[in-house]
């Protein structure tokens, strides 16, 4: 069904197969005095699609699904040895080989180096624990992106118990193949034991 140019609609009207006529079936692609539309009629869902594959739905509630959108979550599995960290190494890159779930193939076990398959705004976030064995010392995470320091977050352990936890999270501006890492430094005598590989986590997602 086709609409000319009158009124304040122009629109094309696309019924589902079989239907004897449009009623509330189908979708349409439009443009009114204000604004243009793509919209579902009922309440099926619509996919965007490339390559003949679907990209990004919006259902019949109005959820939005992107299962194509770039991502690692890395952490350790239950009863695996800490992979990031040891008690005489207190400065270093953490690297996590356990992949929770990954969304394409950027997270390099080997260095724990994630690089941006695409231009875009990545969420960033990660948890740590460690033993402090030194009441005034101090635990600093770090973010590089390609090398360089993009934001830290610095904690403080005077004053405070044994087992310390650290969390934090940032949105990264990246170019195609531009890298994030995640360091680690503690003051001398912080501690830090194999422990802090166990309870840690690290997660990279495409926003947009």
């Amino acid at each position: 069904d086709v609409q000319a140019s009158t009124g304040n609609q122009t629109y094309i009207s696309i019924a589902e197969p079989g239907a004897s006529s449009l009623g509330d079936n189908g979708m349409i692609i439009g443009e009114d005095t204000s604004n243009t539309w793509i919209a579902q009629r009922g309440n099926k869902g619509m996919w965007f699609s490339t390559n003949d594959t679907g990209r990004m739905l919006i259902d019949g509630g109005g959820n939005i699904v992107t299962p194509y959108q770039p991502g690692v979550n890395v952490a350790p599995l239950s009863g695996e040895s800490g992979t990031y960290n040891n008690a005489s190494n207190n400065n270093q890159f953490c690297i996590w080989t356990s992949i929770r779930w990954q969304v394409g193939n950027s997270y390099n076990t080997s260095n724990g180096t994630f690089t941006a398959p695409i231009a875009g705004k990545y969420y960033v976030s990660f948890h740590s624990n460690w033993y402090n064995s030194n009441a005034g010392g101090w635990i600093m995470i770090q973010v590089y992106k390609n090398g360089s320091v993009y934001e830290q977050w610095y904690h403080s352990t005077s004053g405070q118990g044994s087992w310390m936890n650290e969390s934090g999270s940032t949105i990264v501006d990246c170019a195609q193949n531009d890298t994030i890492r995640l360091y680690k430094q503690t003051a001398s005598g912080s501690g830090g034991g194999a422990d802090v590989g166990n309870y840690g986590s690290f997660v990279v997602r495409l926003l947009g």
